[in-house]
Parts: structure tokens; C-alpha cells; sequence
């Protein structure tokens, strides 16, 4: 995969002399000790494996010219602009045994992608299938007894494949490690498996073509979630064990909590030039999966989407007791219902506010303070408020660390609907607003995750985005909406993606009717 071109040209007085002697390019992976770290390891990787893009060097002597053509390896940032825009071939490879899931792979599936203009695929393979469970975590390669009814003989040759088909159709592929269940709720019993298994599959793919990406882990979770060193000290031999055999390989590493954006700050990033980091973005979560079964409790069916609708932010909850809150208009609207009654938002990730802003009409009075939970709420504002609105600025800067949210409760023993608009609460990571677009809501996930990206200076792909299909539970006007958004939204900020999925529960092609969903591959596409 590393490419050296040296051109010899003789000058017009010089004579036929012998070529010079070039030494062979080193061996990448003999020469790294155990010891190294991911550092050095992409250091040396550096000096001696040039592999895509191209930078030129001409050196000239008295008698002989020369010109030096070196190909450097792409960075990350550099990968993932090539991976542009991407499909998953979901329930093929990752269910327990291709088809089992209702979806396979085929040749055809490839051009009908590359045809479509999409960059790249990705390719869930649930590894942890096929292997031992006992070190050294063999994954077959020969005749595997447990692989039936299918036109290969083990799990490599059908990855093998898939990569062949993707390298013909001009398609970058993304191999990752998809469904390790056990290893979610129980991550120290089986990270020597998990080890064991990419020490196998880095060496198998270290010459395969430009075109591959590996992904070390999918959407760790469960006990990953709530113990985040877990994962980030796997993490890092992982990234010792690819680094071995595939110095400069670009990899996608994705954050606890479902590839969650909003965890990417719980990640601890190796100090690599080849890194992307990879985010899952279904937010609505109940508009995304309802009526997918495979969630407990099951979301309810008949969720809408519009992107002019108004709502409380993704990651902003409704805690209010005792009232009636309706969002109307880019309003709040609140029915109290008897004296103390309140409303209440919590933040997903708690919140240190240092003061809110409102807008507020509608005769009542009303005291404001910070949200704890299992405690009663703080007093830190009383305020009269009139039919003829107001604008409010309360201090909330003693707010204690444990605090989640904001709470203003009805203090009169009856109160007129209160209407309260441009709500702000602002804390040390911004101010962000309490009601807003369904389009603008969806946009901030994305603009997070182009945030810590700027932080960080490591490319964000969007691994997973869609709505759940099955049986039309989705109206296809629906579905394209909030596709489009998303997908407008990672375009602005300069993210990579890929649709989840090609054929399958989320399907952007019916294979039914051999055709695109066109609502579907429009907004994908534009």
C-alpha cells in the first residue's frame, strides 16, 4: 500500500550510467517494540510509510536531475472528507448469521450505491459471532461448521469480499466491530476478547487498499456508560494493537453512551494523526423508534416531525408539576394549576446556571430558583407579573453543583395562563434557549458535535442517523424532513455521515420495488 516512485533522468552530456541502487522500503511493523506507545507508533508510521496524497520533492546534482514522488498517508481530517457520504449495510453482517436479520449483502447492492453518488459504505460485522470464546479468540479461517446455506465458507472471505466490491465500485468502506452485547454489560470480562479479536482482523486487512477504515467498537454503552475509563483504557490498546500493523490507517473511535454527542467529552483521545471520531445522532428518540420493537418500553406510533413545530431543545426535559405546558408559536404557555404549582426543566447533563432571561404576560406572581432533585426547590427571585409583558433577568449564580435545572412556581392562589417567551438560561457552557424550532433543536446536536471537533481538532463522521420505517409507522413525508435536516446541517458544518441504513428497517432502498425512496434519497443527496 506504500507507494516510493523514483524517476531517473539523465542529463544531455551525461552517458547510459548505471541506475543507482534503491534499498527496499522498510517493514513497518517488524521494527515497533511492544513498549511503544500510540505516539510513537504513528511517529515512525510517519517517516516511513507514505501512502495517498501527493507532495513532490525535486533534488538536482551537477551531472544527473532527479525528481522524488512521495504519496503521504491520509490524516484523519483528510479521510474523513473523503468518506463525504455514506449508507450502512445494516442487519446483513452483524446479525448472529447473514440473513438472519431479513437482509443480506450482493453484489448489486455496491453500484446501486456508487450509481446513487454516495462516498462510501459502512460495514457493521458482529465478530464477536464467529470467534472462540476461549484465548486465543480464533476467528475460523478455513470451513466454519457453524456457517451454512451461504456461498462462503467463513466470516473473512465475506468481508474479504465486501471490501473487493467496494474498491470496484470506487467506494471507501468502513469495517467495524457491530452487536458485542456481553461486552457492554460486562467490559472487563471481555476485553481480552475484544483485544484478541482486532490483533486478528488489523494484520488480516494491514495491506488492504486506501479505500478501508477500520472502527474499533460500536456504540459502547450499559456498564461502558457508566464507568467511561473503562472504555477509554480499552481504547488505547486498541489503538496499540491497530497501530502495529496499520501505522497510519485512518480509525474511528466513538464516545460511551451510544456514540451519544453528547459524551464525546468523557472520550480520552489517543494522540493520533489518523483519528475520526464517530457520533450517533436519533434524536427525537421518539420520533426515530416508534413502534421499534426492539426497545423497552416500545416508543409509541404517530410521533410527527415537522421542523417548523416548537418544543423544549433535545437534551431540555419538562419536570413541571401540577400545570399544563404547551408550546405554541415559539411561546411557553402555562396553566397552573393551584398554588405552588410549577414549571420545571431539567438538563441532560445538569446545568451550573448563572441566570435566566424571560419574557413573561399574564397576572400571577411567580418565585424562580434552581432545580435539585429530591429536594424542595431553591428561592432565589420573586416576581409580580402583568397582562402587559415583561422582560425578567434573575440572578442564579448560587445555584449549588447538584442543581439540573430551573423551576418558577405559582405563588398566588390562582394566576392567569402565563405566557413566557425568549427564555435563556445561561451557565458556563453558553446560554441556550428553553423553546425552540424542531429544525434549529436538531441542528444543535450536529453543531455539538462540529464544537468539540473545533476543540479538539479531530474530524467528527456521523456513524448512524435515520428514522425507523417498518411498515409505513413513519409517513415518508416525515422521514425525508428530518433527514434533510440533519443532513443539511452536517454539510454546513463539514461532517462526514452515513445512513443507517440501505435495505433493512430504516431502508433508503426498496428492495421490493428494485428502487430509491426518492423523498429519502433526496435529502441524503440533495
Amino acid at each position: 500500500m506504500f507507494v516510493l516512485l523514483v524517476s531517473l533522468v539523465l542529463s544531455a552530456c551525461g552517458g547510459a550510467d548505471e541506475a543507482p541502487t534503491v534499498a527496499p522500503s522498510p517493514d513497518v511493523a517488524s521494527g515497533v517494540d511492544d513498549d511503544n506507545d500510540v505516539e510513537d507508533l504513528v511517529s515512525d508510521a510517519a517517516e516511513v510509510a507514505p501512502t495517498t496524497s501527493s507532495t513532490t520533492t525535486t533534488s538536482t546534482t551537477t551531472s544527473t536531475s532527479s525528481t522524488t514522488t512521495t504519496t503521504l498517508p491520509m490524516t484523519g481530517a483528510e479521510a474523513n472528507q473523503a468518506l463525504g457520504r455514506g449508507i450502512n449495510f445494516g442487519n446483513s453482517l452483524e446479525a448472529p448469521r447473514e440473513g438472519d436479520w431479513g437482509a443480506g449483502l450482493d453484489e448489486e447492492y455496491f453500484r446501486i450505491i456508487a450509481d446513487a453518488g454516495f462516498d462510501h459504505v459502512r460495514l457493521p460485522v458482529s465478530w464477536a459471532a464467529y470467534a472462540d470464546t476461549e484465548a486465543p479468540y480464533t476467528i475460523p479461517d478455513g470451513v466454519d461448521p457453524n456457517i451454512t446455506g451461504q456461498p462462503y465458507t467463513n466470516i473473512w472471505e465475506r468481508v474479504d469480499w465486501a471490501i473487493d466490491q467496494a474498491e470496484a465500485n470506487d467506494l471507501m468502506i468502513i469495517v467495524n466491530m457491530h452487536h458485542y452485547d456481553e461486552a457492554h454489560l460486562d467490559p472487563l470480562g471481555h476485553r481480552d476478547r475484544i483485544i484478541g479479536m482486532w490483533e486478528q482482523i488489523a494484520p488480516r486487512y494491514a495491506d488492504a487498499g486506501d479505500h478501508v477504515v477500520f472502527e474499533l467498537f460500536n456504540e459502547p454503552n450499559e456498564v461502558f456508560t457508566d464507568q467511561p475509563d473503562l472504555w477509554n483504557d480499552l481504547l488505547m490498546d486498541l489503538m496499540t494493537v491497530v497501530r502495529e500493523t496499520n501505522p497510519t490507517r485512518p480509525v474511528l473511535i466513538g464516545p460511551v453512551g451510544f456514540n451519544g454527542i453528547d459524551f464525546l467529552d468523557d472520550m480520552v483521545l489517543p494522540d493520533d494523526d489518523y483519528l475520526i471520531a464517530t457520533v450517533h445522532l436519533y434524536e427525537p428518540h421518539n420520533f426515530t423508534h416508534q413502534g421499534a420493537t426492539w426497545v423497552d418500553p416500545v416508543p409509541a406510533v404517530g410521533v410527527p416531525w415537522s421542523p417548523d413545530g416548537f418544543g423544549l431543545p433535545e437534551g431540555i426535559y419538562d419536570r413541571s408539576w401540577d400545570s399544563r405546558v404547551i408550546t405554541e408559536d415559539g411561546k411557553i404557555r402555562i396553566d397552573f394549576g393551584r398554588q405552588w404549582a410549577g414549571f420545571s426543566v431539567d438538563f441532560l447533563e445538569g446545568v451550573d446556571p448563572a441566570e435566566i432571561r424571560f419574557a413573561a404576560s399574564g397576572d400571577g406572581s411567580l418565585r424562580v430558583g434552581c432545580r435539585v432533585p429530591g429536594s424542595d426547590e431553591l428561592d432565589e427571585a420573586r416576581l409580580t407579573t402583568t397582562a402587559t409583558t415583561q422582560e425578567f433577568t434573575v440572578d442564579l449564580s448560587n445555584c449549588p453543583d447538584e442543581a439540573t435545572g430551573v423551576s418558577l412556581m405559582n405563588s398566588h392562589p390562582s394566576s392567569d395562563p402565563l405566557f413566557i417567551s425568549d427564555f435563556v438560561v445561561c451557565s458556563s457552557r453558553g446560554c441556550e434557549d428553553i423553546v425552540t424550532s424542531a429544525d434549529a433543536s436538531l441542528r444543535r446536536w450536529v453543531e455539538r458535535a462540529s464544537e468539540w471537533s473545533a476543540d479538539t481538532g479531530v474530524p467528527v463522521h456521523i456513524g448512524e442517523f435515520g428514522a425507523f420505517s417498518a411498515e409505513g409507522r413513519v409517513p415518508m413525508a416525515d422521514r425525508a424532513a428530518w433527514t434533510r435536516t440533519v443532513v443539511d446541517e452536517a454539510n454546513t458544518q463539514g461532517l462526514s455521515f452515513a445512513y443507517w441504513e440501505f435495505h433493512a428497517g430504516y431502508a433508503a432502498y426498496d428492495l421490493d420495488a428494485d428502487a430509491w425512496n426518492d423523498p429519502l434519497l433526496d435529502a441524503l443527496l440533495g
